[in-house]
Protein backbone atom coordinates (compact mmCIF):
# COMPACT_ATOMS: atom_id res chain seq x y z
CA UNK A 1 0.00 0.00 0.00
CA UNK A 2 3.01 2.16 1.05
CA UNK A 3 5.43 1.50 -1.72
CA UNK A 4 1.74 2.23 -4.82
CA UNK A 5 1.07 5.82 -2.81
CA UNK A 6 4.94 6.40 -3.49
CA UNK A 7 5.16 5.01 -6.75
CA UNK A 8 1.38 7.44 -7.45
CA UNK A 9 2.94 10.46 -5.95
CA UNK A 10 6.07 10.22 -8.34
CA UNK A 11 3.44 9.34 -11.48
CA UNK A 12 1.59 12.48 -10.27
CA UNK A 13 5.17 14.53 -10.11
CA UNK A 14 6.48 13.38 -13.53
CA UNK A 15 2.57 14.13 -15.31
CA UNK A 16 2.83 17.52 -13.49
CA UNK A 17 6.40 18.60 -14.83
CA UNK A 18 6.10 17.46 -18.12
CA UNK A 19 2.97 19.61 -18.41
CA UNK A 20 4.99 22.77 -16.88
CA UNK A 21 7.57 22.10 -19.75
CA UNK A 22 5.21 21.50 -22.34
CA UNK A 23 2.94 24.84 -21.58
CA UNK A 24 7.03 26.26 -21.07
CA UNK A 25 8.19 24.99 -24.59
CA UNK A 26 4.63 26.78 -26.08
CA UNK A 27 5.35 30.13 -24.35
CA UNK A 28 8.14 30.52 -25.87
CA UNK A 29 7.39 29.33 -29.19
CA UNK A 30 4.32 31.29 -30.07
CA UNK A 31 5.58 35.19 -29.70
CA UNK A 32 8.59 33.75 -32.62
CA UNK A 33 4.70 33.27 -34.71
CA UNK A 34 4.31 36.33 -36.81
CA UNK A 35 0.44 36.66 -36.03
CA UNK A 36 0.76 36.24 -32.32
CA UNK A 37 4.08 38.55 -32.08
CA UNK A 38 1.65 41.43 -32.75
CA UNK A 39 -0.30 40.82 -30.02
CA UNK A 40 0.46 42.85 -27.59
CA UNK A 41 -1.81 41.48 -24.77
CA UNK A 42 -0.24 38.20 -25.02
CA UNK A 43 3.08 38.97 -23.37
CA UNK A 44 1.34 39.75 -19.93
CA UNK A 45 -0.81 36.86 -20.06
CA UNK A 46 2.24 34.20 -20.67
CA UNK A 47 4.52 36.44 -17.63
CA UNK A 48 1.67 35.59 -15.11
CA UNK A 49 1.63 31.72 -16.43
CA UNK A 50 5.32 31.47 -16.53
CA UNK A 51 5.23 33.15 -12.67
CA UNK A 52 2.82 30.25 -11.77
CA UNK A 53 4.87 27.71 -13.59
CA UNK A 54 8.16 28.66 -11.93
CA UNK A 55 6.69 28.70 -8.70
CA UNK A 56 5.35 25.19 -9.46
CA UNK A 57 8.75 23.94 -10.85
CA UNK A 58 9.80 25.53 -7.23
CA UNK A 59 7.34 23.05 -5.35
CA UNK A 60 8.13 19.92 -7.80
CA UNK A 61 11.87 20.64 -6.69
CA UNK A 62 11.53 21.03 -2.97
CA UNK A 63 9.29 17.39 -3.30
CA UNK A 64 12.58 15.91 -4.44
CA UNK A 65 15.06 13.55 -2.73
CA UNK A 66 17.33 16.84 -2.38
CA UNK A 67 19.94 16.90 0.73
CA UNK A 68 19.41 19.56 2.67
CA UNK A 69 22.50 21.17 1.60
CA UNK A 70 21.83 20.54 -1.76
CA UNK A 71 18.36 22.49 -0.89
CA UNK A 72 19.92 25.56 0.60
CA UNK A 73 22.43 25.99 -2.39
CA UNK A 74 19.38 25.60 -5.00
CA UNK A 75 17.28 28.50 -2.91
CA UNK A 76 20.43 31.07 -3.10
CA UNK A 77 20.75 30.02 -6.51
CA UNK A 78 17.72 30.74 -7.65
CA UNK A 79 17.93 33.64 -5.47
CA UNK A 80 20.97 35.15 -7.66
CA UNK A 81 19.33 34.52 -10.94
CA UNK A 82 15.85 35.79 -9.08
CA UNK A 83 17.75 38.94 -9.34
CA UNK A 84 19.40 38.35 -12.37
CA UNK A 85 15.86 38.33 -13.45
CA UNK A 86 14.64 41.50 -12.41
CA UNK A 87 17.65 43.11 -13.62
CA UNK A 88 17.80 42.05 -17.18
CA UNK A 89 14.10 41.16 -17.94
CA UNK A 90 15.08 37.62 -19.25
CA UNK A 91 13.87 34.68 -17.09
CA UNK A 92 15.46 32.19 -19.43
CA UNK A 93 18.32 31.30 -17.05
CA UNK A 94 15.69 31.00 -14.17
CA UNK A 95 13.20 28.65 -16.16
CA UNK A 96 16.37 26.43 -17.50
CA UNK A 97 17.72 25.82 -13.57
CA UNK A 98 14.22 25.35 -12.31
CA UNK A 99 13.67 23.07 -15.05
CA UNK A 100 16.60 21.34 -14.48
CA UNK A 101 16.45 20.84 -10.67
CA UNK A 102 12.76 19.71 -11.18
CA UNK A 103 13.67 16.75 -13.58
CA UNK A 104 15.97 15.04 -11.20
CA UNK A 105 15.92 11.39 -12.29
CA UNK A 106 13.34 11.49 -15.19
CA UNK A 107 14.43 10.58 -18.31
CA UNK A 108 16.46 13.02 -20.68
CA UNK A 109 14.67 11.19 -24.39
CA UNK A 110 10.77 11.99 -22.61
CA UNK A 111 11.94 15.39 -21.56
CA UNK A 112 13.27 16.15 -24.96
CA UNK A 113 10.29 14.10 -26.38
CA UNK A 114 7.92 16.18 -24.78
CA UNK A 115 10.00 20.10 -25.98
CA UNK A 116 9.95 18.58 -29.46
CA UNK A 117 6.10 17.72 -29.52
CA UNK A 118 5.44 21.33 -28.24
CA UNK A 119 7.57 23.09 -30.69
CA UNK A 120 6.31 20.53 -33.74
CA UNK A 121 2.54 22.05 -32.61
CA UNK A 122 3.05 25.42 -33.04
CA UNK A 123 5.20 24.51 -36.27
CA UNK A 124 2.19 23.09 -37.20
CA UNK A 125 0.17 26.11 -35.84
CA UNK A 126 2.33 28.36 -38.04
CA UNK A 127 2.48 26.79 -41.19
CA UNK A 128 -1.17 26.36 -41.24
CA UNK A 129 -1.56 30.12 -40.28
CA UNK A 130 0.85 31.01 -43.39
CA UNK A 131 -1.20 28.52 -45.81
CA UNK A 132 -4.40 30.71 -44.66
CA UNK A 133 -2.05 34.25 -45.58
CA UNK A 134 -3.06 34.83 -41.68
CA UNK A 135 0.63 34.74 -40.71
CA UNK A 136 3.28 36.32 -43.10
CA UNK A 137 5.36 39.11 -42.35
CA UNK A 138 6.25 39.73 -46.24
CA UNK A 139 9.13 39.18 -48.49
CA UNK A 140 12.84 38.69 -47.23
CA UNK A 141 16.32 38.66 -49.15
CA UNK A 142 17.40 35.69 -50.94
CA UNK A 143 13.46 34.74 -51.14
CA UNK A 144 13.11 32.65 -48.14
CA UNK A 145 9.97 32.19 -46.84
CA UNK A 146 9.35 32.41 -43.20
CA UNK A 147 6.43 29.73 -42.70
CA UNK A 148 4.40 31.77 -40.60
CA UNK A 149 7.30 32.75 -38.22
CA UNK A 150 8.28 36.40 -37.81
CA UNK A 151 12.05 35.69 -40.16
CA UNK A 152 12.85 33.04 -42.39
CA UNK A 153 15.79 32.62 -39.74
CA UNK A 154 12.95 31.70 -36.86
CA UNK A 155 11.54 29.08 -39.26
CA UNK A 156 14.94 27.44 -40.16
CA UNK A 157 16.02 27.59 -36.61
CA UNK A 158 12.71 25.12 -35.42
CA UNK A 159 13.21 22.93 -38.24
CA UNK A 160 17.20 22.67 -37.05
CA UNK A 161 16.08 22.08 -33.30
CA UNK A 162 13.40 19.08 -34.30
CA UNK A 163 15.92 17.77 -36.80
CA UNK A 164 18.37 17.44 -33.36
CA UNK A 165 15.80 16.05 -30.98
CA UNK A 166 14.85 13.71 -33.70
CA UNK A 167 18.78 12.49 -33.94
CA UNK A 168 19.34 12.75 -30.21
CA UNK A 169 16.21 9.91 -30.19
CA UNK A 170 18.23 7.36 -32.15
CA UNK A 171 20.40 5.46 -29.45
CA UNK A 172 23.69 5.78 -31.62
CA UNK A 173 21.42 3.68 -33.96
CA UNK A 174 21.70 5.46 -37.27
CA UNK A 175 20.50 3.88 -40.41
CA UNK A 176 20.65 5.43 -43.91
CA UNK A 177 17.25 6.55 -44.33
CA UNK A 178 17.77 8.58 -41.47
CA UNK A 179 20.86 10.07 -43.51
CA UNK A 180 18.02 10.36 -46.39
CA UNK A 181 15.67 12.57 -43.29
CA UNK A 182 18.82 14.72 -42.68
CA UNK A 183 19.35 15.06 -46.54
CA UNK A 184 15.78 15.73 -47.51
CA UNK A 185 15.56 18.85 -44.07
CA UNK A 186 19.21 20.31 -45.46
CA UNK A 187 17.73 20.55 -48.96
CA UNK A 188 14.09 21.78 -47.53
CA UNK A 189 16.05 24.53 -45.20
CA UNK A 190 18.18 26.07 -47.96
CA UNK A 191 15.30 25.93 -50.54
CA UNK A 192 12.64 27.51 -48.63
CA UNK A 193 14.11 29.14 -46.00
CA UNK A 194 17.31 30.65 -47.60
CA UNK A 195 18.81 30.15 -43.98
CA UNK A 196 22.67 29.32 -45.29
CA UNK A 197 24.01 28.86 -41.64
CA UNK A 198 21.36 26.36 -40.65
CA UNK A 199 21.67 24.49 -43.76
CA UNK A 200 25.30 24.42 -43.67
CA UNK A 201 25.23 22.88 -40.07
CA UNK A 202 22.46 20.10 -40.95
CA UNK A 203 24.87 19.52 -43.77
CA UNK A 204 27.35 18.86 -41.68
CA UNK A 205 25.59 15.91 -39.76
CA UNK A 206 26.31 13.15 -42.27
CA UNK A 207 30.51 14.06 -41.94
CA UNK A 208 31.02 15.41 -38.34
CA UNK A 209 28.44 12.24 -36.72
CA UNK A 210 31.03 9.49 -38.11
CA UNK A 211 33.96 11.47 -37.29
CA UNK A 212 32.65 11.68 -33.50
CA UNK A 213 31.56 7.64 -33.82
CA UNK A 214 35.19 7.01 -34.20
CA UNK A 215 36.33 9.33 -31.43
CA UNK A 216 33.85 8.17 -29.15
CA UNK A 217 34.80 4.12 -30.38
CA UNK A 218 38.63 4.96 -29.24
CA UNK A 219 38.27 7.02 -26.88
CA UNK A 220 40.00 10.71 -27.83
CA UNK A 221 40.91 12.15 -25.11
CA UNK A 222 41.83 15.12 -27.65
CA UNK A 223 38.40 14.62 -29.32
CA UNK A 224 36.61 15.14 -25.71
CA UNK A 225 38.78 18.24 -24.53
CA UNK A 226 38.14 20.02 -27.87
CA UNK A 227 33.98 19.21 -28.02
CA UNK A 228 34.21 19.69 -24.12
CA UNK A 229 35.95 23.03 -24.92
CA UNK A 230 34.10 23.93 -28.04
CA UNK A 231 31.31 26.36 -26.65
CA UNK A 232 34.22 28.09 -24.34
CA UNK A 233 36.23 28.74 -27.60
CA UNK A 234 33.12 30.20 -29.93
CA UNK A 235 32.67 32.64 -26.94
CA UNK A 236 35.92 33.10 -26.94
CA UNK A 237 35.96 34.01 -30.89
CA UNK A 238 32.77 36.36 -30.47
CA UNK A 239 34.47 37.97 -28.03
CA UNK A 240 37.80 39.08 -29.48
CA UNK A 241 36.61 39.16 -33.39
CA UNK A 242 34.01 42.05 -32.31
CA UNK A 243 37.18 43.66 -30.03
CA UNK A 244 39.51 42.87 -32.95
CA UNK A 245 37.34 44.05 -35.32
CA UNK A 246 38.49 47.46 -36.66
CA UNK A 247 41.97 46.55 -36.43
CA UNK A 248 41.99 43.79 -39.13
CA UNK A 249 40.69 43.53 -42.88
CA UNK A 250 40.62 39.82 -42.53
CA UNK A 251 38.40 40.38 -40.01
CA UNK A 252 36.34 42.46 -41.83
CA UNK A 253 35.95 40.27 -45.11
CA UNK A 254 34.78 37.50 -42.48
CA UNK A 255 32.01 40.10 -40.98
CA UNK A 256 30.89 40.71 -44.75
CA UNK A 257 30.34 36.65 -45.10
CA UNK A 258 29.23 36.82 -41.70
CA UNK A 259 26.31 38.84 -42.82
CA UNK A 260 27.31 41.42 -40.34
CA UNK A 261 27.04 38.76 -37.51
CA UNK A 262 30.87 40.75 -35.83
CA UNK A 263 29.68 43.82 -36.60
CA UNK A 264 26.65 43.49 -34.36
CA UNK A 265 28.91 41.78 -31.81
CA UNK A 266 31.01 44.70 -31.99
CA UNK A 267 28.02 47.42 -31.52
CA UNK A 268 26.65 45.52 -28.64
CA UNK A 269 29.56 45.02 -26.60
CA UNK A 270 30.72 48.64 -27.70
CA UNK A 271 27.61 50.05 -26.47
CA UNK A 272 26.57 48.12 -23.22
CA UNK A 273 28.88 47.66 -20.27
CA UNK A 274 29.12 44.08 -18.63
CA UNK A 275 27.79 43.18 -14.92
CA UNK A 276 28.29 40.66 -12.67
CA UNK A 277 24.47 39.50 -11.89
CA UNK A 278 23.22 41.07 -15.74
CA UNK A 279 21.67 43.80 -16.32
CA UNK A 280 18.54 45.12 -18.80
CA UNK A 281 19.76 46.09 -21.92
CA UNK A 282 17.95 46.81 -24.96
CA UNK A 283 20.19 45.73 -28.26
CA UNK A 284 18.10 46.63 -30.86
CA UNK A 285 18.97 50.36 -31.33
CA UNK A 286 16.12 53.35 -31.98
CA UNK A 287 15.85 52.95 -35.82
CA UNK A 288 19.10 52.80 -37.98
CA UNK A 289 22.76 53.57 -37.22
CA UNK A 290 26.20 54.11 -38.94
CA UNK A 291 28.05 50.92 -39.66
CA UNK A 292 31.42 52.49 -39.03
CA UNK A 293 33.34 48.81 -39.52
CA UNK A 294 31.86 48.72 -43.40
CA UNK A 295 31.11 52.27 -43.96
CA UNK A 296 27.36 51.51 -44.24
CA UNK A 297 24.98 54.11 -43.18
CA UNK A 298 21.23 53.04 -42.09
CA UNK A 299 22.28 49.78 -40.49
CA UNK A 300 20.19 47.53 -38.55
CA UNK A 301 21.25 46.58 -35.25
CA UNK A 302 20.20 43.92 -33.35
CA UNK A 303 22.24 40.83 -31.34
CA UNK A 304 22.09 37.30 -32.96
CA UNK A 305 24.96 35.86 -30.75
CA UNK A 306 23.63 33.50 -27.60
CA UNK A 307 27.31 34.27 -25.78
CA UNK A 308 27.45 38.43 -26.45
CA UNK A 309 23.51 37.91 -24.95
CA UNK A 310 24.41 35.90 -22.17
CA UNK A 311 27.39 37.90 -21.24
CA UNK A 312 25.61 40.98 -21.34
CA UNK A 313 21.92 40.24 -20.71
CA UNK A 314 22.35 37.57 -17.94
CA UNK A 315 25.91 38.73 -16.33
CA UNK A 316 29.23 37.46 -16.08
CA UNK A 317 28.49 35.05 -12.73
CA UNK A 318 25.54 32.98 -14.58
CA UNK A 319 26.95 32.73 -18.17
CA UNK A 320 30.43 31.68 -16.59
CA UNK A 321 28.53 28.76 -15.08
CA UNK A 322 26.32 28.08 -17.87
CA UNK A 323 29.72 27.63 -20.06
CA UNK A 324 30.97 25.17 -16.91
CA UNK A 325 27.72 23.00 -17.29
CA UNK A 326 28.62 22.18 -21.09
CA UNK A 327 31.66 21.16 -20.02
CA UNK A 328 29.48 18.58 -17.83
CA UNK A 329 26.92 17.65 -20.07
CA UNK A 330 29.87 17.09 -23.25
CA UNK A 331 31.70 14.59 -20.52
CA UNK A 332 28.97 12.72 -19.25
CA UNK A 333 27.72 12.19 -23.22
CA UNK A 334 31.19 10.61 -23.83
CA UNK A 335 30.98 8.69 -20.44
CA UNK A 336 27.81 6.82 -22.25
CA UNK A 337 29.59 6.43 -25.29
CA UNK A 338 26.98 9.22 -26.90
CA UNK A 339 28.60 9.88 -30.07
CA UNK A 340 25.11 11.39 -31.52
CA UNK A 341 24.24 13.52 -28.44
CA UNK A 342 28.07 14.55 -28.71
CA UNK A 343 27.59 15.80 -32.29
CA UNK A 344 24.18 17.56 -30.93
CA UNK A 345 26.15 19.14 -28.11
CA UNK A 346 28.72 20.53 -31.16
CA UNK A 347 26.33 21.52 -33.58
CA UNK A 348 24.58 23.80 -31.33
CA UNK A 349 27.65 25.22 -29.22
CA UNK A 350 28.06 26.60 -33.05
CA UNK A 351 24.86 27.60 -33.67
CA UNK A 352 24.33 29.14 -30.84
CA UNK A 353 27.40 31.67 -32.28
CA UNK A 354 24.40 33.06 -34.67
CA UNK A 355 21.61 32.89 -33.11
CA UNK A 356 20.23 34.47 -29.81
CA UNK A 357 17.47 32.26 -29.37
CA UNK A 358 19.75 29.39 -28.10
CA UNK A 359 19.45 31.01 -24.53
CA UNK A 360 16.60 29.06 -24.39
CA UNK A 361 16.64 25.45 -22.94
CA UNK A 362 14.09 24.61 -25.15
CA UNK A 363 16.61 24.96 -27.89
CA UNK A 364 19.78 24.16 -26.04
CA UNK A 365 18.04 20.88 -24.95
CA UNK A 366 21.09 19.29 -24.00
CA UNK A 367 21.42 20.96 -20.61
CA UNK A 368 18.50 18.83 -19.78
CA UNK A 369 21.03 16.22 -19.19
CA UNK A 370 22.81 17.73 -16.29
CA UNK A 371 20.53 15.43 -13.86
CA UNK A 372 18.39 13.36 -15.85
CA UNK A 373 18.89 9.83 -16.54
CA UNK A 374 20.49 8.60 -19.74
CA UNK A 375 20.44 5.19 -21.29
CA UNK A 376 24.18 3.81 -21.02
CA UNK A 377 25.82 2.58 -24.43
CA UNK A 378 27.93 -0.44 -24.52
CA UNK A 379 30.96 -0.13 -26.45
CA UNK A 380 29.25 -2.96 -28.94
CA UNK A 381 27.26 0.08 -29.57
CA UNK A 382 29.98 1.77 -30.90
CA UNK A 383 31.45 0.13 -33.59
Amino acid sequence: MYKNSILKTASLDTSIFYVCLFVLTIINELPRVYFFSNIDALNGIFRLLQISIYICLFALVLCKRYKISQLVIFVIAIAILGIGYYESDNGAFVSAFLLICASKDFYFESIIKVCGSAVAFVFCISISLYVLNISNPGDFRRNGLSLGYVHPNIAAQVIFILLMIYLACKHNNLLVKDYVVIIIVFLFVYTITGSRTTAILILLCPIVIPVNKFFVKHKSKIAMLFISLLQFIVFLFSVFSAKLLPQYSALKKLDLILSNRLFLNYYALSHNPMSLLGKKIDFSADGLVYNDIQNVYNAKVTLDSTYILGLLSFGIIPFAIFLLVYVYIVWKFFKYNNYLLITICALLAVYAFSESQMVQIYNFFVYFAVLTKIPSLVAKETN
